[in-house]
């Protein structure tokens, strides 16, 4: 009796949190609170990615340089490179400027040479297209290894900004913020991610029955009961994913969206997963 009594309260309790999802249509402050919170931390990881960035080039390359500030520099060196810069060294990380709408690589090409001391520089020419970028206030080193250039930057702009993103501000303009061209709605992801872990197992049952009268007995027993179960483990699979990502608030990507729905916009189906959805 406790354990029935035990599996009903399971059951009541998937159903009033899918139930109190499938009602969170309207954008509501818990919806709003999340959405806000889960840029918040997206935009402090993408400003402290944009403090460093890393570079090689490779052409006849001979000396080194380090700067704290185009004030405070040391060095000489000379070459003819073909060079490109990128976001910090760690590559799987990348995808984050990626979806941001920034460029990854950044090349350059040519001749050039220069000496530094203090905040006097000599140089061959002005163009910036023929060297790794410098910037007033960033601290950097590059060093000439004969036949390659490595180069790495940290960024004072980036620097603060970040700092200062903690406190509500955004120097350099580069937050996101939330948008209308997506509607999020975390509340509904957490009640219908929840609903399908507890309820995915009624898929079996469902589908059994559903052959069964469109097809017979057979099918229900063979392809009805396959098909029961891949839809369970779906349910299953995409239920615990919705729980964990439910801050970002996507569509559904199993529909129908809850497993007990009497009205039905779709057949069953499996949508792309939302990662490319903008805010």
């Amino acid at each position: 009796m406790r354990k029935i009594l035990g599996w009903n309260h399971v059951l009541m309790f998937a159903l009033l949190l899918g139930m109190w999802g499938a009602g969170a249509r309207a954008e509501n402050p818990v919806d709003k609170g999340f959405v806000i919170a889960e840029l918040y931390v997206w935009n402090r990881i993408a400003d402290f990615l944009e403090i460093v960035r890393g570079g090689v080039a490779v052409g006849p390359a001979c000396g080194a340089e380090i700067a704290l500030t185009e004030y405070a520099q040391l060095g000489a060196y000379a070459s003819n490179e073909q060079g490109v810069t990128f976001p910090h060294f760690f590559p799987p990380l990348w995808v984050i400027p990626h979806l941001e709408g920034d460029r990854i690589f950044v090349d350059h090409a040519g001749k050039y040479w220069t000496y530094s001391v203090g905040p006097w520089r000599k140089e061959l020419s002005q163009d910036r297209d023929a060297r790794f970028p410098r910037k007033p206030w960033d601290a950097r080193a590059q060093v000439g290894l004969g036949v390659a250039q490595l180069y790495v930057d940290f960024d004072a702009d980036q620097i603060g900004d970040f700092f200062a993103g903690f406190l509500g501000f955004d120097p350099l303009r580069d937050d996101k913020e939330p948008g209308t061209l997506v509607k999020r709605e975390p509340a509904r992801q957490l009640g219908r991610g929840v609903s399908n872990l507890l309820t995915g197992a009624w898929e079996i049952p469902v589908n059994i029955d559903r052959v069964n009268r469109d097809q017979g007995g057979f099918a229900a027993c063979s392809y009805g009961l396959v098909q029961g179960l891949w839809r369970f483990g779906l349910r299953e699979v995409t239920g615990a994913f919705e729980v964990i990502t439910f801050p970002f608030g996507w569509t559904p990507i199993i529909e129908p969206e809850f497993p007990f729905q009497p009205v039905r916009s779709t057949d069953w189906r499996v949508n792309p997963l939302p990662f490319q959805n903008p805010y």
